[in-house]
């Protein structure tokens, strides 16, 4: 793929599937003489200079720019930010820049911002049930005819992805490959990086304590804190869970014998 032949390239996929280091990927192996930029991106990143305002977007011009989590910036459910996205794509030929954004859901797109992304990048997606009808996203995988793509997920491994890009002479397209850029969790607080964010509250404590022990390799005290940590959440949760049946139950006592004072009187 020619990044000077594509205006928009969406990467897509589910969390922890590598989106953020397939868009550093893509930049540190530009060989073209355009600029690069990236927007409000939480660390500085090689040597790219930092947009900080949106409106900076359409004062660049024969420039490359990376946004990295898109719905944080042009959420689709404000209007406003919907209809900044669709000027800033129309604006992307006349000043001759290239935009990449990554983004997990194809909820965060509508259907007017997907039909200026012209190439997509798309990671492991286990469940393609969670894919808006109708998005070119889930059409795009769903026409992909490897092996991998079995029409329930798209089964790929660390490090692959499902290039789809008009540019691209015939056969170009399909499963390909990229290394990892040690890219961490750049937008976890400060001391939490490399934990694993999202765990539900159903899971079990021996989940929560997996997930936070692998938090950190290279500390084997702050490890042993967040397991700490993560077995008082679950204490708390099952003691929540206790006053929460008590409560109901010392409830439904008393609401029996309020209701039984009238018989008694009578």
């Amino acid at each position: 793929m020619d990044l000077d032949k594509t205006k928009i390239v969406g990467i897509v996929g589910d969390t922890d599937t590598g989106k953020t280091n397939l868009g550093i990927y893509l930049l540190r192996n530009y060989t073209g003489d355009r600029k690069i930029y990236t927007l409000g991106y939480p660390t500085q990143l090689d040597d790219y200079p930092q947009l900080n305002k949106k409106q900076e977007l359409t004062q660049v011009t024969n420039s490359i720019i990376f946004i990295d989590e898109l719905a944080r910036f042009f959420p689709t459910r404000e209007r406003h930010t919907n209809q900044d996205f669709l000027e800033l794509a129309r604006l992307l030929g006349h000043s001759k820049n290239t935009l990449i954004f990554t983004t997990q859901l194809s909820q965060d797109l509508t259907n007017q911002m997907e039909s200026f992304v012209d190439t997509l990048l798309i990671t492991r997606m286990a469940d393609l049930r969670y894919l808006k009808f109708g998005s070119k996203i889930k059409y795009t995988v769903l026409d992909c005819a490897d092996v991998r793509m079995n029409g329930h997920s798209l089964n790929l491994s660390p490090g692959e992805y499902l290039e789809s890009c008009p540019a691209n002479d015939i056969g170009g397209d399909g499963i390909k490959t990229f290394p990892f850029q040690n890219i961490g969790k750049d937008w976890a607080p400060a001391g939490l990086k490399d934990v694993v964010l999202g765990v539900g509250s159903n899971a079990s404590t021996e989940t929560i304590s997996s997930v936070f022990s692998e938090a950190s390799d290279e500390s084997t005290e702050s490890s042993v804190e967040l397991r700490r940590v993560a077995q008082s959440c679950a204490e708390l949760r099952t003691v929540a869970s206790g006053c929460a049946g008590s409560c109901a139950g010392s409830c439904a006592s008393s609401c029996a014998s309020s209701c039984a004072e009238p018989e008694d009187r009578a």
